[in-house]
C-alpha cells in the first residue's frame, strides 16, 4: 500500500514541468540559467539513479534474516515489497531516459525547472528507498506482514503446479522446523495459519490426476516436524494445529490421525526420564477441554487412537524399567477410571471404550500370561478404588461389559479359542491379590457387591438395542472369514439370568424385569422379546430351566466361587412369574391387532409366478403357452400364519406346487427306461438310442462311478459317442433322470383357486393339540393360556391355505422318457 509521502516526488516533477511551460509561454524567469547548469544536473541524474539501484542491490545481498522461511533478501524482491529491486532499475532507467529527453529539448525550448525538480524528486525516491529498508531491517511486524501478504497472494489468486507446491511447503516447514527449535509461539502460529492456507491448494486439486502427489508430499513433510513440535509445544497444541490444518483437506481428514499418534508411538524408544519429564498423557486426558473437540471437530473414534496407541507404547517400550512402566500404566487407568471425559457424541464415551479396549486387547487376547494377570489386576484394582466414580452409569456399564466379555471369552468362545487358552483366562479371572489398603481383592467380590447395578447396566444395554460396544468383544481370529455371533440380544438376556440365579439368594426378591429395566419406557415389542426369551430357557411342560441352562449357569457358579440354592420351587415361581407378564402382552398384541382380509390379484400373482420361473431358470415355463386340454391339480390345505400370506409367498408356494405337477405328470405319464450299472445297462442305452429320436436330455449316464471299470469296453466307448449326438439341457428343480424332445417340453398354468378360510373350532382344536405346555396350558406364540383363550388367539393369527391351477403341458407320452434304476 502507498504512503502519502510516495507521492511527493511525482508532485514535484509535475511542478518543474508546469513551471517550464509557464516560462516558455511568457518569457519570464527568476534565475537564469547556463548550459553548463543543465549538463551538471543530468550528471547528477545519472549519478543518484545509478546509485540507487546499486545500492538496493548491495543491501540485499547481506541481508540474510529468515522471517518465516523466506530470507531477507528474497522478501525485497516480492512483487509487494516497497523496495523491489527490479522495479527501482525501472524507475532509474526510467529517470535517466527522462533526462536525456529535457536535456535535449532544452536547445528548443527552456527546460531548467523541470530538470530541477527531477533530480530533486530522484532524491526523494531515494530517501523513501533508504527509509523502506531501515523500516524492514528493524521492524520485524513490517516484514511477517509483507510475506504472509506475499504468501496468501500466491496461494489464493493461481493454481500452484506441484513443484511450486512443494517449493512453498518446503519453505514454510523450514520456517516451522525454526520456530520449534527456539520454541517461538508467535511464528509457530503463523507458519500453521500459512499451511492451513496451502492445504487449500490439495483441496483444490480435487479428483484430478496427480492430485494425491500433493497430499502426499505435504502430509510427509508435517510428519517430519509434529515429534518435535509435540515436545517443544505440547501434545494438545499439535493436536489443534493438525485439526486446523487438516480443516481445509475435508478429503483427507482420515490421514490426520496418524499424525497425532506419532509421537506416542515414538514413546516405545524413550528411557525413564523422558517417559517421566514428557507424558503426555496429562495432557491427552484433557483433550476434551479443547474448543475444537468441543466443536466436533476431533472424533471420538480418533480419541479411542489416541489412547489405544499411548497404551501399547507404554506396553511395548523396552528401554524404561519396569517399576517406570507400571507406574505409568496405573495412571493410566486410574485416571480413566474417573470417568471424567465430558463427550462430545451422546452414546459414545471415549473414556469407557479406552478401558474395554486395554481389556480386550492387552488381557481377553494377550498370550502373555504374566502380562495380561497385572494388566487385569490393576484394573480390578482401579476399578474398586473408584467406586465413587463421576458418572455412576458408565461404571457400571464398563463393569458390566467386563464381565460378560470374560464369560464370552471362556464359555462361548469355543469356536476360535482352543480350551486351554479358555482355560488360561480362567485362572486370571479368579486371581485373588491384596494392596496397601485392601486384604484381599478379586473379580468375583467386584461383581458381587455390585450385581444389581450391574444387572441395571445390562438391562440398560438391551433396552437400547445397540450393538456398538459389544461387537468389539466378538472374537474374530485372523484366518478366519466368518463366524457364529455371540454378542446378540438374546446373549445379553441369557448373561441377565445368569447372573440374576447366581446372585438369586441376594437379588431373588427383585423382579427381573421391572427392577433391572426402565420397564415402563420400553415398548411392547421389545417387552415381548425380553420376556420370550427369558421364557425359552425353561422347560414349557414342567415349569423347571432347562437342563442345558442350568449347565450353563452352574460352570459361571463354579467360577465365581459362590455357591446358590435354585430349588424347583424357586425356577417355577420365577416361571410363572415370567409366563405371566409374556402371556399377558401376547394376548393384549393379538386382541388389539384386526383381523384384516387378505387381498390377492391373480394377475399379479400370475406376474409374480412367471418373474419366479425365469429367475430359478425353470426349464420348459413358457407363460405364453395355451391348450384347451389341461389337468387340474389342488394342492393340499396347510395352515399358515396370517402375517406371512404376501402376494410374493402366495407366488412361491403355488410355484413350488406347479413345479412338483410337472415332476408328478411326467413319472406317470412318460415310458419309462429301466437300467443297470453293468455291461447290460450300457446295451439297453445303446438300443434306447437307436430307437428313439429325442434331442435333449438331462443325464450323462456314462458319467456315473459305477461304471468306471467298463470305460475300455467298445460298447462303451460307442455309447458316449452317440451321447454327445444329443443336447445336454439342464432342469433346474426336475430333478428326474429324462430323455426328451426339446420342442415340446413346454408347459403353463392358469390359476383356478386361491383362498384363505379361517379356521373352525375343529381345525383349531387339532392344531393346538400338539402345543400343550405346563400345568394343562397351551403354548401360543410362546404364551401360556387356558384352551378357549388359546382358541381364540390361533384364529386370529392362523388360516388355511387353499390352492388350486390347472396344468397345460405340451409333452406327451413318447415325448419325454423317465429312466429308473436297478441296484
Amino acid at each position: 500500500m502507498k504512503k502519502w509521502y510516495d507521492i511527493i516526488p511525482y508532485l514535484i516533477f509535475g511542478l518543474g514541468i508546469i513551471m517550464d511551460i509557464g516560462v516558455n509561454l511568457t518569457g519570464i524567469y527568476k534565475i537564469p540559467v547556463t548550459e553548463s547548469y543543465m549538463d551538471y544536473i543530468f550528471a547528477g541524474i545519472i549519478t543518484v539513479s545509478v546509485m540507487c539501484f546499486t545500492l538496493v542491490t548491495l543491501i540485499s545481498s547481506f541481508l540474510d534474516n529468515s522471517y518465516l522461511g523466506y530470507k531477507l533478501k528474497d522478501i525485497i524482491q516480492f512483487p509487494n515489497s516497497p523496495v523491489n529491486t527490479k522495479k527501482y532499475v525501472r524507475v532509474s532507467l526510467l529517470v535517466i531516459t527522462i533526462g536525456v529527453c529535457l536535456l535535449g529539448m532544452n536547445f528548443v525550448i527552456d527546460c531548467a525547472n523541470s530538470m530541477t525538480a527531477l533530480i530533486l524528486a530522484l532524491i526523494l525516491l531515494e530517501g523513501n528507498v533508504a527509509f523502506e529498508i531501515w523500516t524492514m531491517i528493524t521492524n520485524e511486524s513490517y516484514v511477517f506482514d509483507l510475506v504472509i501478504s506475499h504468501f496468501s497472494a500466491s496461494v489464493n489468486n493461481n493454481e500452484m503446479d506441484l513443484k511450486e507446491f512443494q517449493s512453498h511447503t518446503d519453505t514454510i516447514v523450514s520456517a516451522l522446523s525454526t520456530a520449534i527449535y527456539e520454541r517461538n509461539y508467535v511464528e509457530k502460529e503463523k507458519t500453521c495459519e500459512m499451511l492451513t492456507e496451502l492445504s487449500v491448494q490439495v483441496q483444490a486439486k480435487g479428483e484430478k490426476d496427480g492430485y494425491y502427489d500433493y497430499y502426499r508430499y505435504f502430509d510427509m513433510k508435517l510428519r517430519t516436524q509434529v515429534d518435535d513440535f509435540t515436545k517443544a509445544f505440547g501434545y494438545n497444541d499439535m493436536v489443534e494445529s493438525i485439526v486446523k490444518i487438516y480443516t481445509r483437506m475435508s478429503n483427507f481428514e482420515y490421514g490426520r490421525i496418524e499424525l497425532y499418534v506419532i509421537p506416542l508411538k515414538n514413546m516405545q524408544f524413550w528411557n525413564d526420564q523422558l517417559l517421566l519429564e514428557n507424558n503426555y498423557f496429562n495432557q491427552m486426558i484433557e483433550i476434551d477441554l479443547l474448543d475444537v473437540y468441543k466443536k466436533k471437530k476431533i472424533s471420538n473414534s480418533e480419541i479411542e487412537r489416541i489412547f489405544y496407541v499411548y497404551f501399547d507404547s507404554i506396553m511395548h517400550n523396552s528401554l524404561c524399567t519396569r517399576n517406570v512402566r507400571e507406574q505409568l500404566v496405573e495412571n493410566y487407568i486410574a485416571a480413566l477410571m474417573k470417568l471424567q471425559w465430558k463427550t462430545n457424541e451422546d452414546g459414545i464415551e471415549p473414556d469407557v471404550n479406552s478401558l474395554l479396549n486395554v481389556l480386550k486387547y492387552f488381557v481377553l487376547k494377550n498370550n502373555n500370561v504374566e502380562e495380561r494377570n497385572y494388566v487385569f489386576q490393576i484394573m480390578i484394582k482401579q476399578t474398586i478404588y473408584n467406586n465413587m466414580p463421576y458418572n455412576k452409569e458408565k461404571y457400571f456399564d464398563f463393569l458390566a461389559l467386563l464381565f460378560q466379555a470374560f464369560y464370552a471369552f471362556i464359555f462361548c468362545e469355543g469356536e476360535t479359542l482352543n480350551q486351554n487358552y479358555r482355560n488360561s483366562l480362567q485362572d486370571t479371572f479368579t486371581i485373588e491379590f491384596s494392596s496397601e489398603t485392601i486384604v484381599k481383592m478379586s473379580a468375583s467380590w467386584l461383581l458381587r457387591i455390585n450385581v444389581q447395578e450391574i444387572l441395571r447396566a445390562i438391562g440398560r444395554r438391551i433396552q437400547r438395542e445397540s450393538d456398538f460396544l459389544e461387537r468389539r468383544f466378538e472374537n474374530f481370529p485372523s484366518f478366519m472369514m466368518a463366524k457364529s455371533v455371540v454378542w446378540t440380544s438374546e446373549f445379553n438376556i441369557d448373561f441377565m439370568l445368569i447372573l440374576y440365579l447366581v446372585f438369586n439368594d441376594e437379588v431373588g426378591f427383585y423382579s427381573i424385569y421391572e427392577a433391572f429395566f426402565n420397564w415402563d419406557d420400553i415398548n411392547d415389542e421389545c417387552k415381548i422379546k425380553i420376556l420370550g426369551e427369558l421364557q425359552n430357557q425353561f422347560d414349557m411342560k414342567t415349569g423347571l430351566l432347562k437342563d442345558g441352562f442350568v449347565k450353563q449357569y452352574k460352570q459361571y457358579e463354579n467360577l465365581l466361587k459362590h455357591s446358590s440354592n435354585i430349588t424347583e420351587q424357586i425356577q417355577i415361581k420365577l416361571f410363572k412369574y415370567i409366563c405371566e407378564a409374556h402371556t399377558n402382552l401376547r394376548q393384549k398384541k393379538i386382541n388389539e391387532s384386526e383381523l384384516k382380509p387378505i387381498d390377492i390379484d391373480y394377475k399379479d400373482i400370475m406376474a409374480r409366478i412367471n418373474e419366479l420361473m425365469e429367475k430359478d431358470s425353470i426349464f420348459g415355463w413358457d407363460s405364453q403357452y395355451f391348450t384347451e386340454g389341461y389337468i387340474k391339480f389342488v394342492m393340499p390345505d396347510c395352515i399358515s400364519r396370517r402375517e406371512y400370506r404376501t402376494s410374493q409367498s402366495t407366488a412361491r408356494t403355488i410355484q413350488r406346487g406347479i413345479i412338483e405337477a410337472v415332476k408328478g405328470y411326467i413319472r406317470q405319464r412318460a415310458n419309462k427306461l429301466t437300467l443297470t450299472f453293468d455291461i447290460e445297462g450300457v446295451r439297453n442305452v445303446l438300443t434306447f438310442i437307436g430307437e428313439n429320436e429325442y434331442d435333449a436330455r438331462n443325464y450323462t449316464f456314462t458319467d456315473d462311478w459305477a461304471l468306471t471299470k467298463l470305460r475300455d469296453e467298445a460298447e462303451f466307448i460307442k455309447l458316449e459317442e452317440e451321447q454327445k449326438k444329443i443336447e445336454f439341457v439342464g432342469t433346474p428343480q426336475i430333478y428326474d433322470n429324462l430323455y426328451f424332445n426339446k420342442e415340446k417340453f413346454r408347459f403353463n398354468v392358469k390359476i383356478s383357486n386361491i383362498d384363505f378360510v379361517d379356521l373352525n373350532e375343529r381345525e383349531c382344536e387339532a392344531f393346538l393339540e400338539s402345543s400343550k405346555g405346563y400345568n394343562g396350558l397351551y403354548n401360543v406364540d410362546g404364551a401360556l393360556m387356558p384352551k378357549e383363550e388359546a382358541m381364540k388367539c390361533v384364529k386370529k393369527i392362523y388360516c388355511k391355505e387353499q390352492y388350486s391351477f390347472k396344468l397345460m403341458i405340451d409333452l406327451g407320452k413318447n415325448d419325454v422318457t423317465y429312466i429308473e434304476f436297478e441296484h
